[in-house]
């Protein structure tokens, strides 16, 4: 009998280890697990608040060796009666504890069963209480879950109610290897827990309860890619330890991940940072030394630099010295100071002053590399060109070379450091000069923001198209009305459940937190903007490089479009008191809500202008699939193109980064006169008063450093009627065209407003980038809500779009702005007609522009063709370029690329007029009647070849549908005229 309770105390303690050692779900519950003795086993239990109102309940039972002889592993607990004892009462205390937190909205317990391998059984007689769940788990299982990246305790919450949201639609999900191969389905569908579209149309109905039987074997996968992740193992030090290490944080690029690049365990729980790369010969390890005062966030990053240059040099360094010692190498790389930071005017050093602040002490065979790193290196870091990193590599390969007896090999140790660091870009810190708000601030909204979960956009997808369809209808939809208004419906109930989830959560407290997210998104945005060109210069597989960027920019910007919509719904829908907190799961389930609004939305316009196939199919459990060609050829590809450009301009600009901002020019110099006397009349105060206004607001989030700032609408009243100089009425009334009102209902908006609040619309005037003062109630003097950083995006749209003329006429409020915007994009069409004509010139051609096709011709024709904007040619070839010159809006929403592809199908419009292509295509039939005329007129010397071409400034959707006019008509960018 006392061996077998040290036995099983004993096997207690591993497990207790275990987890005190392991991320729980994400989280480290901070409180040390104790086991209790039980008949049959120990138990013990841990709570945490994983969001606002939402509790994690752990119960780990370890079961005993009692009746272990009679049926060894083939057989079950001991006391099955006592374990349902102690687990009730576990419960119960958890729920209890967890209704006395304010807010409290359910809990979860997992049951997680460990042993040595022989069944566990129990059976509770009472119910669970109110608002709680039980799910039991496997301890391995829970392990492996707790290291899934992207998997914490909220996605448990996500499955479950998906599960249950299933079932409510007349499906059970028959899954026998339990939660971990519930979670491999879910992330082999994408976040679905069903193939929809793989469901015969007759498969369910709710009051049916027809199985799904999961694949039983999806678990085995999901082990073994979390093995392969994260790779715990033991590796041998230059002291002859066998340390516990284990991979390094997933990275977003899987070039890194694949890298045999690890972290101790066991040194980060002395305090100490250790990384370890496994190369084919030997580990090679390095550790950082700093001062015991340096900010350990800034001790991090340096230690993150090291290991970074150690993956790189390394598999280098590995087998470019033969003659090493053959055990493992230990770096120590020892600074004086960490003062990296990311921000700040620090004087530079060049390449020589930071090698004498680097001393290299080894000797030949020796294992250990001793880099000492004086003061002041980290001012290295502050220039575009990376200087320090490289000095660093330097002092890597040469303290390989001492230890290796090659130090008198200069040339080996400069071609090894060009391999190592092949250019001047790549580089891990940054050390930025302080340009923006959002730098000042950066304490404030350095974390992760909330982004939409694939799980969260699958359930909100589960029985919605026979919420507005009976089922006897059939599950397909024709017909371009038909379509259209089906896809309003199913918008409407999107809708409709998000208001209703909005009326549960408190108006200021979700309008702050959707705020401090968009801020926090923003931050993350120009992080990865700034880090564009070395991120580049550090893979070798540039192109996938770009493909993550890409991706990442694309969940970054359906986070602010659906951060910013629900901060258009939240005035208007919240309750200002008696409302919910709103928690990380609040957000994203609301955000997929809205971008699923967005997207119906889109799809129903989409369908209108007839870029997609009017045909929709509504599977058994309620999903609405539609044809994907047109995303899928069109809509994504272009999202992608334009996407790439902006990491390459992204890469382009990052020596500005470095440079000291400049004394702003004054804004007569920089714009018309017309144009400021324009914006006055339209907002009520200048442009110089408006900028002076938002700076007022960026110096009041400075001390203490606040990304989210509320004030009064008379406190803003006086610092805009300071700032301008105009009088508090007028301050009132100019506050009024900027600032987003609460309504009683967000989507009931009358007069010209009334499609304003449409999400799935671009320039909307009830939009946040229009309205970015974000008014919280209606009382006399109203509290107000803004992110400085995002009132100053805002104020630059606005001048942008205004200037350029890209706002509609219709929505100027003014005369003086009204006529301005017809101005602009008259003067920006000729402009780029000009553009246009300058570069063809630049690349040898003959060119005219804005040339009437009679005065060519010199004869009249049966019609107005319309002016050729360039004319183009080359009288050797006989070539001769008809140039139409777009300088299109840009679009980006999927109705308005759906419109903007409707102005260029080369048809006659349901008015009888021709679209733009069609107008084009006119004009060539009409000059290709004339084609000896045109030769003589240009004094061709070879047979006349007549070309139609489309040139656009900016990309546009219709290079990627332009398969059936390429033949007839060229589209290029202005960028790609060198190749006509």
């Amino acid at each position: 009998m006392g061996f077998a309770d040290d036995f099983d105390r004993a096997l207690a303690d591993d497990f207790a280890e275990l987890f005190n050692d392991t991320p729980i779900l994400g989280n480290r519950y901070g409180a040390e697990i104790r086991f209790q003795r039980i008949s049959g086993g120990r138990i013990a239990a841990v709570m945490n608040q994983v969001d606002p109102g939402r509790f994690l309940h752990l119960v780990i039972f370890v079961d005993g060796v009692d009746g272990f002889s009679q049926g060894g592993l083939g057989g079950q607990n001991s006391n099955p009666d006592s374990l349902a004892s102690a687990l009730s009462t576990h419960l119960g205390l958890a729920a209890a504890r967890a209704r006395e937190t304010p807010g409290f909205r359910g809990g979860i317990s997992l049951f997680v069963a460990g042993g040595f391998g022989r069944a566990i059984y129990f059976g509770l007689e009472e119910g669970l209480p109110e608002h709680w769940r039980l799910e039991p788990i496997a301890a391995h299982d829970l392990v492996t879950l707790s290291w899934l990246s992207g998997f914490d305790g909220l996605s448990l919450w996500r499955l479950l109610d998906a599960q249950e949201a299933i079932e409510q639609q007349g499906a059970v999900l028959v899954n026998v290897n339990g939660i971990l191969n519930l979670v491999a389905w879910a992330r082999h569908l994408h976040g679905h827990l069903v193939p929809h579209g793989q469901l015969p149309d007759e498969f369910a109905a709710p009051s049916s309860r027809n199985p799904i039987l999961l694949p039983q074997d999806m678990l085995r996968d999901l082990r073994r890619d979390v093995a392969r992740d994260w790779n715990p193992r033991r590796v041998r030090d230059s002291g002859g330890r066998w340390v516990k290490v284990r991979k390094l944080d997933k990275s977003e690029f899987a070039e890194d991940n694949s890298a045999p690049l690890y972290g101790s365990e066991e040194d980060l729980l002395k305090g100490k940072l250790r990384g370890v790369y496994v190369a084919s010969k030997r580990p090679w390890w390095v550790e950082i030394a700093t001062p015991e005062d340096a900010p350990t966030d800034l001790v991090f990053k340096h230690w993150e630099l090291l290991c970074m240059w150690l993956r790189r040099s390394a598999p280098v360094l590995d087998t470019g010295y033969s003659a090493l010692p053959p055990g493992p190498i230990s770096f120590c790389v020892s600074f004086a100071e960490v003062a990296g930071g990311e921000y700040g005017a620090i004087e530079t050093k060049n390449e020589d002053e930071l090698r004498r602040l680097l001393t290299i002490s080894t000797e030949i065979g020796s294992s250990r590399i001793q880099i000492n790193v004086a003061k002041r290196f980290d001012e290295g870091l502050s220039q575009p060109e990376n200087i320090a990193e490289r000095v660093l590599v330097e002092a890597l390969v040469a303290g390989a070379a001492q230890a290796g007896g090659e130090a008198a090999d200069l040339g080996k140790r400069t071609h090894l450091v060009n391999e190592i660091c092949p250019n001047s870009q790549a580089r891990w810190m940054h050390r930025f000069e302080t340009h923006h708000f959002r730098d000042f601030v950066r304490s404030e909204v350095s974390g992760k923001p909330v982004l939409i979960d694939e799980l969260d956009d699958a359930s909100s997808r589960i029985g919605l198209g026979w919420r507005v369809r009976f089922r006897s209808d059939g599950p397909a939809v024709s017909g371009v009305p038909e379509c259209t208004s089906y896809l309003n419906d199913i918008v409407r109930v999107v809708l409709d459940d998000l208001c209703a989830t909005l009326k549960g959560l408190d108006r200021r407290s979700l309008v702050r937190a959707l705020l401090q997210n968009h801020e926090t998104a923003s931050h993350d945005r120009d992080a990865w903007n700034r880090t564009a060109q070395a991120n580049l210069a550090l893979h070798d597989d540039k192109d996938a490089t770009v493909h993550t960027i890409v991706e990442h920019y694309g969940r970054l910007n359906a986070c602010f479009t659906a951060s910013r919509t629900l901060l258009e719904a939240a005035i208007c829908e919240c309750p200002l008191a008696a409302g919910g907190t709103p928690g990380r799961l609040d957000l994203s389930r609301a955000m997929a809500q809205a971008m699923l609004a967005y997207y119906f939305g889109g799809s129903s316009d989409a369908i209108h202008w007839g870029a997609m196939e009017a045909s929709l199919r509504i599977t058994p459990l309620g999903d609405v699939h539609m044809d994907q060609s047109f995303m899928e050829s069109v809509y994504q590809p272009f999202g992608r193109f334009v996407g790439e450009a902006d990491v390459m301009q992204a890469s382009g600009s990052y020596a500005e980064l470095y440079r000291p901002a400049k004394a702003g020019r004054s804004i007569t110099d920089v714009f018309e006169g017309r144009f400021l006397d324009a914006w006055a009349a339209e907002f009520g105060v200048s442009l110089v008063g408006a900028l002076t206004f938002v700076e007022q607001l960026e110096e009041a989030g400075l001390q203490p450093p606040k990304a989210v700032l509320e004030l009064s609408r008379s406190t803003l009243a006086a610092m805009l009627s300071g700032a301008a100089g105009v009088s508090l009425e007028t301050a009132l009334a100019s506050l009024d065209f900027i600032t987003l009102v609460p309504r009683r209902e967000w989507r009931v908006v009358s007069g010209e407003f009334k499609k304003d609040w449409y999400p799935w619309r671009f320039r909307r005037r009830l939009s946040v980038l229009r309205r970015p003062l974000i008014q919280i109630d209606s009382g006399d003097d109203p509290l107000v809500a803004l992110a400085p950083a995002l009132v100053r995006d805002s104020l630059l749209a606005m001048v942008i779009r205004f200037h350029s003329g890209e706002i509609p006429p219709s929505q100027a409020r003014s005369l003086e702005m009204r006529r301005w915007i017809g101005h602009a994009n008259n003067v920006q069409r000729l402009e780029f007609n000009s553009s246009v004509a300058d570069r063809m010139r630049e690349l040898g051609w003959q060119v005219e522009k804005e040339i009437k096709l009679t005065g060519l011709l010199g004869r009249p024709l049966d019609r107005d063709y319309g002016d050729i904007d360039v004319l183009a040619w080359r009288t050797e070839s006989g070539r001769v370029l008809v140039i139409e010159c777009k300088d299109v809006q840009f679009n980006k929403t999927l109705g308005e690329v759906a419109e903007q592809l409707n102005d260029f199908r080369g048809e006659i419009r349901p008015d009888g007029r021709p679209d733009h292509l069609r107008r084009h295509l006119n004009r060539l039939e009409a000059l290709a009647r004339y084609g000896a005329v045109i030769s003589q007129k240009l004094k061709l010397t070879s047979p006349v070849k007549m070309e139609g071409h489309l040139v656009f400034r900016n990309p546009v959707p219709m290079r990627f549908a332009w398969d059936q006019m390429a033949r007839r008509v060229r589209l290029s960018l202005f960028d790609e005229l060198d190749r006509l």
